[in-house]
């Protein structure tokens, strides 16, 4: 075979394939006899990779006049720019609204193929900044190959400061553990913070109200869902006021409620003449109601011993 392909000619291929068509100008024309044929696999962004003369020729032929032993071909590749990754993770985090602030500090410098730049929404999510720099570490990927239906993703990441404008309610009385919450003893802040913190942080006093602490807390401190226990309208053990519905009657009854529940949810209650257990729907606190069908047995009934 005459000639070598010299290793500064390197062809560039547009996505994960080469086809013999890619070849074309370093080929003589009688060697392109199936352009669309497909020769192997593009080598990864930055990569070169030497092609054989049987690896295009299929050992089904000799060597046309001209024809090289070899050929080097390399992905049509570039760098990312902060600028890029910049508007990609504005588009992530559009959803968050327009108090926005997003600062790219460190990015990957080598080669990427060329394609759209992918942040899953379930990455922004599990993100947590660094309590020392701030910066949040996410990966994404950038999608190309020739498959439009299924891309190949190549994968890159990103620490960046990202803030956003919340609201988070602070404490500012003492409460011991056991001790119920009082709308006094909270206020709520504007501040800065990572976008999807809300998971953690209360951003609302409204829900707090009666919730009771699991352990000590301090003024100061920013609450989270986690330092409360579930809100309980009727308590374990607590004397409750039972309406009774059946058709036009009400039958109203003191009971004692052996669990507890919030508005809206079931609650076992235990009539103190029978010992009899029955299933009630929890209105407010204290208080809760039966429905019983003209005729029937209330389906939330359960019996007794």
């Amino acid at each position: 075979m005459s000639l070598r392909a010299a290793a500064a000619d390197c062809l560039t291929v547009n996505g994960d394939r080469i086809y013999l068509r890619d070849l074309a100008t370093a080929l003589p024309e009688a060697a392109i006899s199936e352009p669309e044929r497909m020769v192997g696999f593009a080598p990864r962004p930055g990569v070169r990779r030497t092609l054989q003369f049987r690896e295009w020729a299929g050992n089904i032929r000799r060597p046309h006049p001209g024809e090289p032993d070899e050929i080097c071909v390399q992905r049509i590749a570039r760098t990312l720019t902060r600028e890029e990754l910049t508007a990609a993770l504005e588009a992530a985090y559009s959803s968050e609204g327009g108090s926005l602030t997003i600062d790219v500090q460190e990015f990957p410098r080598g080669s990427i193929p060329v394609g759209n730049i992918v942040f899953p929404r379930s990455n922004l999510r599990l993100a947590r900044p660094d309590p020392h720099s701030g910066l949040v570490q996410l990966i994404g990927y950038v999608e190309s190959g020739s498959a439009a239906s299924r891309p190949l993703r190549f994968p890159i990441w990103v620490r960046a400061h990202i803030e956003s404008e919340t609201v988070r309610v602070e404490l500012t009385c003492p409460l011991a553990s056991g001790d119920e919450i009082t709308g006094p003893c909270v206020q709520e802040k504007i501040g800065r913070t990572y976008p999807f913190m809300e998971g953690v942080a209360v951003q609302s006093a409204t829900g707090l109200s009666g919730r009771a602490a699991r352990r000590s807390l301090a003024p100061g401190t920013i609450l989270q869902d986690a330092m409360f226990y579930p809100r309980q309208d009727v308590k374990p053990r607590q004397e409750v006021s039972l309406v009774v519905h059946c058709g036009q009657a009400n039958l109203r009854l003191k009971v004692i409620s052996e669990t507890g529940g919030a508005a809206g949810e079931l609650v076992t209650v235990r009539l103190p003449d029978s010992n009899r257990r029955i299933r009630a729907r929890v209105t407010a606190p204290g208080a809760a109601e039966l429905l019983v069908p003209t005729g029937g047995t209330a389906e939330n009934e359960t019996k007794g011993t």
